[in-house]
């Protein structure tokens, strides 16, 4: 039995169409609105896996955390894939459809190696690349170059 938890906070306007689809379909005991979390390693660990499902993304701040908190990673192709690796660090869904999503989803499932490959290499990676220690790194060599 799954449960979902949708962080982040919209507005009403926003969130009412979801609202109204989840009571529409009685889905309220499984798709739980967060809205903003404060403590965001809390919410994470208590999760089997992150999935973000987005059409267009930069460099968004819930990847790395889900990566440095240990959770495996399924995402959609959304510009996720400048900083993940699709089977190294993460699962990238082929389209942008439920099938896609469903068939990465399931590759995980009761797959303890892949998944903890994908949890030990996306911690690396954010350890490597995104931590305090890694920014002062690169800031030393930036202006190091100056």
């Amino acid at each position: 039995l799954a449960h979902y938890l949708i962080a982040g906070q919209g507005s009403e306007s926003q969130m009412q169409p979801l609202k109204d689809k989840i009571k529409a379909y009685d889905l309220q005991a499984y798709i739980h609105l967060m809205g903003f979390v404060e403590d965001i390693p809390q919410v994470l660990s208590s999760l089997d896996l992150f999935l973000m499902t987005s059409s267009s993304e930069g460099h968004p701040l819930a990847i790395t955390q889900a990566m440095a908190n240990g959770v495996p990673i399924v995402s959609t192709p959304s510009g996720v894939e400048e900083i993940v690796v699709h089977g190294e660090e993460a699962l990238i869904s082929s389209a942008h459809t439920v099938d896609a999503l469903i068939e990465c989803i399931s590759s995980l499932y009761g797959n303890f190696d892949k998944s903890n490959k994908l949890i030990e290499n996306a911690k690396q990676k954010a350890e490597n690349s995104y931590s305090l220690d890694a920014m002062v790194d690169a800031y030393f060599h930036l202006y190091g170059k100056i």
